[in-house]
């Protein structure tokens, strides 16, 4: 919980790499070695040492993901005497200028907002047979015969069948998607507008009159952002970035005998969004959560804004594994840390490390082990993972 409500804050993912020690200069030695350093020298020697000491060198920043989180608030007709005025001066220009029918109400005061992507951008706009207003659905916006068979809800009472239906893919249980024959249709006064957005692109009336006159530009951060479904959960197999992963399956594919198409991408199975994967992790890592978590979670501390934050080293054990084959002999096989659960609610972090064993040679038995990374030389990293923070209860700050 918020020790304090605000109306917003932010949300905070960082992973980066562990600092390391700088190099620190050879001791100074006499022209002579018969003399002694000057103590000069060695003064110098002695401040530059501490200098580099304290000062580390800053890890690679892996991941580092920011979102703004709103209290309860809407997009909202004006009062019908604005309006009116604002018909006046349309007409009265000759649709030249259009004025915004609609704003965005100030954000209610929060202490606490689950971060799952019901409140994030996305939604559904739908008509059923029973609704009062299904006459007024213009006939454009109808299912066809087609897509009411093909409808999720075709076996559902009449009344409750769909006769118009329009979803935002990439998120059908968020906030603030509208269609304008939508709005018309039911006459809609007020949409709750998203709560959880990306920082410093959050949605605004104006973008929201945009989007519904059809005047964003995908290609525009400012256009595109404050209407991106966003969270730190996974996405679902159905979403449009994983499904496009899935490759060509058409007829030649279904009478193969193939098990995936040929242009089928692995990276389908990245789960987490594209912003927090980043190539394989050596387990040592430094995670640090920002009003991730609840204030009075054992080692969280208040920043200069009193932002709760919370770090986390991972302690750099590497599993692997001891393979003994059949034929006799044995050998040790590498895991890869691909993926990484962060659960702040229930203070756990679940770390999944993977191996690939050949088929060939015949294995006998598989022996799970652990060395710690500090024991070892050098490690393999290859080029490939995923790390996800699945939606917590509560995202607090304070």
């Amino acid at each position: 919980m918020l020790r304090k409500p605000t109306r917003q804050f932010d949300v905070r993912l960082q992973v980066k790499r562990p600092d390391t020690p700088r190099p620190l200069p050879e001791k100074p030695r006499p022209l002579n070695p018969f003399m002694p350093v000057s103590d000069i020298a060695m003064a110098q020697w002695k401040r530059e040492v501490a200098r580099l000491q304290v000062s580390p060198m800053q890890g690679k920043v892996l991941i580092d993901k920011t979102l703004t989180v709103t209290g309860e608030r809407e997009f909202r007709k004006k009062f019908w005497p604005v309006r009116l005025v604002q018909w006046a001066i349309k007409w009265g220009t000759l649709t030249l200028v259009r004025p915004n029918p609609w704003k965005l109400t100030v954000p209610q005061r929060i202490a606490s907002l689950p971060l799952r992507y019901e409140y994030a951008y996305g939604g559904q706009n739908r008509i059923d047979a029973g609704d009062k207003w299904v006459k007024r659905v213009p006939k454009r916006h109808r299912l066809t015969i087609e897509q009411r068979v093909a409808h999720p809800d075709k076996d559902a009472p009449p009344v409750r069948q769909a006769v118009a239906h329009d979803v935002c893919e990439p998120n059908p249980l968020g906030l603030g998607y509208a269609q304008p024959w939508w709005i018309k249709t039911a006459k809609i006064k007020a949409i709750p507008a998203p709560q959880i957005a990306n920082a410093g692109h959050l949605p605004t009336a104006g973008l929201f009159w945009q989007a519904l006159r059809g005047r964003l530009k995908p290609g525009k951060p400012q256009h595109a952002k404050p209407f991106e479904p966003v969270g730190f959960g996974i996405r679902a197999k159905t979403h449009p970035e994983r499904r496009a992963l899935l490759g060509t399956v058409d007829e030649a594919f279904i009478k193969s005998d193939r098990w995936l198409p040929d242009d089928f991408d692995f990276a389908i199975w990245n789960a987490a969004p594209v912003d927090q994967q980043t190539d394989f992790l050596r387990g040592d890592e430094i995670i640090e959560l920002t009003n991730l978590c609840a204030p009075d979670t054992p080692g969280a501390i208040a920043d200069a804004k009193g932002n709760t934050v919370l770090r986390l080293a991972q302690p750099g054990h590497l599993p692997y594994i001891l393979v003994r084959f059949k034929e006799g002999s044995i050998g040790e096989l590498s895991a890869q840390l691909d993926t990484v659960l962060i659960d702040p609610e229930q203070r756990q972090v679940c770390c999944v490390w993977r191996a690939v064993v050949a088929t060939t040679p015949a294995v006998r038995v598989l022996e799970a082990r652990m060395v710690d990374k500090a024991d070892i030389a050098a490690f393999d990293t290859p080029t490939a993972a995923t790390a996800t923070v699945p939606a917590p209860a509560e995202t607090t700050h304070g």
